[in-house]
């Protein structure tokens, strides 16, 4: 119903001003007309839609919930005991100054209104005393208030007290009000004065009035209107005349004023000033006759407390107490006070002054101000403010009055600000600052009026003063690392024992080497020696101490303890060089390279990111009286509000309505501050960057001031036009020119931008040695490398990127990092595959983990890998998970073969050399399968010393020596590659040994010895056995091998001459050569040893055929020797064949110490070559050879009494000493008769008698 008749009312405003319109073209009305026509046309539109509004108004009723209104309410709720109090005290015959105390905002005013309410007979009035503190600008609660004049305050109450009526009700009032006069009583005047003065014209002038009115009318016609419009007309004109006319009237009157008409000379007629000097006193009769005339019974004053003048309450008092004593006044007039509870500072002033006092209980504090919040905020869907935020907040809001006005500000900067530029904004952030405005509206008014010196601003100034500072520390320490690298890069000493080294080298002038260093700095003398100074925690620069003296004792080749004094400044001038070589040298030694290289990157970080932390972020990660100054921290709630981020750098987003491109100051300045060549940081905030962009020059774009994140973010995103492509293409290509703070920008702008994609592809394409800049240049860590060509590879095309590719530093990148696929495992394969193809990439090492499998196969099928040890293996895991690390180490090439991945297969045979160089030679534990091996040799026959290696590096051992070509059997044998056995030993020798044992396979018998020794010895042949005896090899292995084998030549043509003693010593002792007269001969010229050996080694078959074997001295001599203690009976018989040749003393000795059993012939021999001594002792011991006559004569050979034992003619008796020989003796002679009988004549002595035999005689 409501659209139709707005509907309606539009149809026929429309329609009128159509026709009018049609009008104005159908008769060409001249220009006035014109002018008229449309000035009444436009106050019909305007009429028409001021119905149409107020119509909508009595329709729509207004949502009376929509807002918070921040005036007192008049049904307060829990508030019946105030209403009861406050009635009780103003029915009260002797109250007449009535308190309601409590803190503003704790509703007082709300309990006025409703008691009000409830009582309408009431006759009340209202004073209202509010003042503000507009010098501070600040809240009521934060200052001092400057203290009104009491004059000021009365005039205002007076003021109240009287205008608040109208002014029939004090007609006797000195106090004149301008009463309004209405358009439609000036128009009725005029009206009829009009009329009157018509009348008037007609009856005096008629004449003259017709001849006006004709002329008029001819005038028009003249103008081209026709006769019956001029009749129209010209009523219109004087009806026009008469409203403009009204108008004159009422806009003068309002500004008009009466002071006074002069009547006479003296006289003057005119209203009586009034003095606001004496306010209450000089018009206490006003006073009294307002109260008279209006009957008010209650005067409610509120926010006197406010004006910080207590003296106002004792002059109201007094005018309480003279208007109840008036006798005019039908009722009492009671005065109720809205006031805080601290407005007197003792119980005594309140109770004395105040006849009746309320409390009021707070509706709202700092401890409950959360439960209002949460009332308003938590189900209001427009509003998505969070419970915690609203925890937070709440306690900084404690007035009823100021929580109604933050919620009403807020929707109303919420439904303005909402489609706004098309920018997402937060709303706790919107409510943050409306909570601000309105605890701090001074200090917001600044910050919307972009007012340097406000307390926002400067929070967010010394916010870029912090990131300053501590850019500037970062600076520094990123220049100090990247001297360090330097130095060490071009330092030609390696350590810091080197630089001591030398530093001490340099402190004798290179004349010796120092043994310890002496300083005295006037009180004690401190020793350094060089073992102290060479440790590598010594520090250098210890040794210095101002205004010292030095000594530095050193050795040279002439003495060892020479000396040179220095003092301190010497020494300091020399050892800034020094220290500052050790230090970086020590940085490198204690981190290593990547540990440097990772201290600069996170520095590097650091400063990338310090610019382009939030206020928020920097307080978090800091102290925050570091970040903010002493003036920003005094006002709590904006540290609360920047530590929380409800406050940040986008904060004018949220108080600024934005239209078109208009920009903000800060954007201003901006461009200012490229213009002036003023640096900013990269992060300063943009707010408008469509109308920066269009502000800019394209010369702007060529300066290094246009750093910035937001602009460069923007033109990546907005360059369709062709000027702006034109800007980002002289931005990109500055940014190219690798200077320093280029680097630093596109390091922190990369990290995160969104459109990096198209960043990166147009710098790459501006910037060729791009690549060779972030490895060897930019000091990038290797994840960040990765990183950066990651983004490399998803900007550009692969022709693209290969352009980049300058002195093969991608080919080097991929090379030298195993887990580089890894890496790039968000990579297209394809892009990757293109670029490992095009660049021919062969991979060292390569960490397949996680790499796709269709990128692996393209690797390892096309073969872009080298061929060492760990690609092998990794290739064969990739194929063969069953594999085992064991069998890799142990049985590389065996895997291979038995792969079955043809491709491995393929191209290890085509890398023959280089996979046996750089597998089977760099491990010293293959245990290859044979066959394997000997395909392997085969492929590398071409270089016997490769094979050799192949040959040392593979644990194995043939079996046979046969299965393999003998052009390799040298090698084998030389390094132990056969089994050890007699069967491989004979072939060998048999294929390498015409001239005898060659030198390998002697080495190969002695070596492996006990191994033959314990193989088949049925191939040993008796040539072999030849051979080795006239070889080189050792006597103790060759007798080893003779004791074993057992052989007897049968070929006895041998030239012992030429043989080695001790291997014809051993071939003796073994009996390899039988004993015969024809060897014996060649052996005795050899030597008597060999030759008595010889006799030995077959004593048997010598003794047998002793007769033709012809010895001489020497060999009987050894025979005797060798054999006297051993072998009696070999002894006895070669004495009693060769004895009577040889008779010596050595013989006699020999036969005495070996008690040989001489024949008669030699007995008789050596008897008389021996001593009387002996005698007795030799033929003791050959007794049974003799008989009685024999003895005779042996006796007579004798001395002494068994010489007397010869003499057998006559009876007597022969004493000779008792012991066993001739014991022996005794008995044998007895038992032959030769003697009758012996007895013992004495403890000492034998008496032998003798008894002649008859026969003999």
């Amino acid at each position: 119903m409501k659209d139709f008749i707005i509907k309606i009312a539009l149809s026929i405003r429309n329609a009128i001003s159509k026709k009018v319109t049609y009008l104005i073209n159908r008769f060409y009305l001249k220009e006035f007309v014109i002018k008229f026509a449309l000035s009444v046309l436009n106050i019909i539109n305007k009429k028409a839609t001021y119905l149409i509004d107020k119509f909508n108004n009595i329709i729509d009723k207004p949502d009376l919930e929509k807002y918070k209104k921040l005036s007192p309410i008049d049904d307060m709720e829990n508030g019946d005991e105030y209403i009861d109090a406050l009635d009780w005290a103003i029915k009260h015959k002797d109250i007449k100054n009535i308190a309601i105390t409590a803190p503003y905002g704790a509703g007082k005013s709300s309990v006025i209104k409703t008691y009000v309410k409830k009582h309408p007979s009431l006759k009340y009035t209202f004073i209202s005393m509010a003042t503000f503190n507009s010098s501070e600008g600040k809240s009521q609660d934060d200052g001092e208030k400057e203290e009104i004049p009491l004059e000021k305050i009365e005039n205002v109450i007076l003021k109240q007290f009287f205008y608040k009526v109208k002014k029939n009700m004090l007609p006797q009032s000195r106090y004149n009000k301008i009463e309004k006069m209405s358009y439609k009583y000036i128009f009725a005047w005029i009206f009829c004065i009009n009329v009157f003065c018509s009348i008037g014209s007609v009856l005096v002038f008629p004449d003259v009035l017709r001849e006006k009115v004709i002329n008029c009318i001819n005038f028009l016609i003249d103008l081209g209107i026709p006769e019956f419009w001029t009749h129209v007309i010209i009523p219109c004109l004087v009806l026009l005349e008469m409203i403009i006319l009204a108008s004159i009237i009422k806009q003068g009157m309002i500004k008009l004023k009466l002071k006074e008409i002069k009547l006479f000379s003296n006289a003057t007629l005119g209203s009586e000033a009034i003095d606001e000097k004496s306010i209450f006193n000089k018009n206490i009769d006003e006073i009294l006759y307002f109260f008279e005339a209006t009957g008010y019974e209650v005067v409610f004053f509120e926010d006197l407390d406010r004006l910080e003048n207590n003296d106002i309450f004792i002059e109201l008092r007094d005018l309480n107490f003279i208007i109840n004593n008036y006798e005019g006044l039908e009722k009492p007039v009671k005065f109720v006070y809205a006031v805080k509870d601290e407005l007197f500072h003792n119980k005594e002033e309140r109770t004395k002054f105040f006849d009746y006092i309320i409390p009021v209980v707070p509706i709202i504090n700092a401890s409950n101000s959360e439960d209002v919040f949460l009332k308003e905020f938590e189900n209001n869907a427009e509003c998505n403010i969070s419970k915690e935020y609203i925890k937070d907040v709440a306690p900084f809001v404690s007035d009823m009055r100021v929580l109604y006005n933050i919620f009403n500000e807020f929707k109303i900067y919420k439904r303005t600000l909402k489609d706004s530029d098309s920018i997402k904004l937060v709303d706790e952030k919107m409510l943050s600052l409306i909570i601000f405005k309105n605890l701090y509206p001074k200090d917001f008014a600044e910050l919307q009026n972009e007012q340097d010196e406000g307390i926002v601003k400067q929070a967010f100034k010394d916010k870029q003063s912090f990131i300053e500072k501590r850019t500037e520390k970062i600076r520094e320490d990123i220049n100090e690392l990247e001297e360090q690298i330097i130095l060490v890069k071009e330092d030609c000493l390696k350590s810091t024992k080197e630089i001591k080294y030398a530093f001490c080298g340099h402190l004798v002038d290179w004349k010796g080497s120092v043994r310890r260093i002496e300083r005295y700095n006037g009180y004690r003398n401190y020793l350094y020696i060089i073992e102290e100074i060479l440790d590598d925690n010594f520090n250098l620069k210890d040794i210095y101490e101002d205004k010292s003296i030095y000594t530095i004792y050193y050795a040279n080749s002439s003495y060892d303890n020479k000396r040179k004094d220095i003092n301190s400044n010497e020494l300091k001038v020399l050892l800034e060089s020094y220290a500052k070589r050790w230090t970086a040298l020590k940085l490198l030694e204690d981190k290593k390279k990547e540990g440097i290289h990772q201290d600069l990157e996170e520095l590097n970080k650091q400063l990338q990111n310090i610019s382009i932390l939030s206020l928020k972020e920097l307080i978090d990660r800091n102290d925050v009286k570091e970040v903010l100054s002493d003036n920003v921290r005094s006002n709590k709630v904006l540290v609360f509000m920047l530590r929380y981020g409800y406050i940040n750098e986008d904060y004018s987003m949220y108080i600024n309505y934005f239209k078109g491109d208009s920009i903000t100051k800060d954007d201003m300045n901006f461009i200012l501050n490229i213009r002036n060549r003023e640096v900013q940081s990269f992060d300063y905030k943009l707010t408008r960057l469509r109308g920066i962009v269009d502000r800019l020059n394209i010369r702007d774009f060529k300066q290094k001031e246009v750093y910035n994140f937001y602009l460069l973010e923007y033109l990546l995103s907005n360059s369709s036009k062709e000027i702006d492509k034109n800007k980002l293409d002289n931005f990109i290509q500055q940014l190219a020119d690798e200077e320093k703070e280029s680097w630093s920008f596109i390091d922190a702008f990369v990290r995160k931008n969104n459109n990096r994609k198209k960043f990166i592809n147009l710098l790459a394409l501006k910037w060729e040695n791009m690549w060779i800049f972030l490895t060897e240049k930019a000091a990038l860590t290797y994840n960040r490398q990765i990183e950066y060509f990651k983004w490399l590879c998803e900007s550009l095309k692969v022709e693209e990127l290969l352009n980049l590719n300058k002195d093969k530093a991608f080919e080097q990148f991929f090379e030298e990092n195993e887990d580089i696929l890894i890496q790039l495992k968000d990579v297209n394969i394809n892009y990757l595959e293109k670029i490992i193809e095009k660049l021919e990439i062969h991979f060292y090492k390569l960490n397949i983990a996680g790499v796709d499998k269709k990128l692996l196969d393209f690797v390892f099928d096309n073969n872009y890998y080298n061929i060492n040890k760990y690609m092998i293996d990794t290739i064969l895991v990739y194929k063969n998970s069953e594999i085992t690390e064991s069998d890799l180490n142990r049985k590389n090439y065996t895997m291979i073969m038995t792969s079955g991945y043809d491709c491995l297969i393929d191209n290890v045979f085509a890398n023959i050399e280089e996979y046996v160089k750089e597998v089977i030679l760099s491990n010293d534990n293959n245990y290859d399968d044979e066959k394997y091996i000997l395909v392997l040799m085969i492929k590398c026959s071409d270089d016997m010393d490769l094979v050799e290696k192949i040959i040392v590096h593979e644990i194995f051992k043939l079996k046979n020596i046969s299965v393999c070509e003998n052009k390799y059997w040298l090698l084998l044998l030389k390094h132990r590659k056969i089994n050890a056995n007699f069967e491989n030993v004979i072939q060998y020798w048999k294929q390498f040994s015409e001239n005898g044992l060659d030198e390998a396979l002697i080495d190969f018998l002695s070596t492996e010895c006990d191994a033959i020794l314990n193989s088949d010895r049925s191939f040993v042949e008796e040539k072999f056995i030849k051979d080795l005896s006239f070889s080189d090899i050792d006597n103790n292995i060759f007798e080893k091998y003779i004791s074993y084998v057992r052989l007897i030549f049968n070929d006895l043509e041998l030239d012992f001459a030429s043989m080695n003693q001790e291997k014809l010593k051993i071939l003796i002792q073994n009996k390899y050569i039988p004993l015969n007269k024809e060897c014996f001969d060649k052996i005795k010229d050899v030597s008597v040893e060999m030759a008595t050996l010889y006799i030995l080694s077959d004593k048997d078959n010598f003794i047998d055929n002793i007769e033709i074997f012809q010895i001489d001295e020497d060999i009987f001599n050894n025979l005797l020797e060798e054999t006297g203690r051993t072998d009696k009976v070999f002894c006895q018989k070669i004495v009693n064949y060769y004895g009577k040749n040889f008779m010596n003393e050595n013989l006699i000795r020999a036969i005495f110490n070996m008690n040989i059993t001489l024949t008669k012939d030699l007995f008789k021999i050596v008897f008389d070559e021996i001593d009387n001594k002996l005698k007795l002792t030799l033929l003791v011991r050959h007794l049974n050879l003799f008989n009685a006559d024999e003895l005779e004569k042996i006796f007579s050979k004798m001395d002494g009494e068994y010489k007397e034992l010869s003499n057998r003619e006559k009876r007597r008796d022969i004493h000779l000493p008792i012991n066993s020989k001739n014991e022996r003796l005794c008995i044998y002679l007895q038992k032959i008769n030769y003697i009758s009988n012996k007895n013992i004549y004495d403890k000492e002595q034998l008496l032998f008698r003798i008894k002649v035999n008859k026969q003999q005689r």
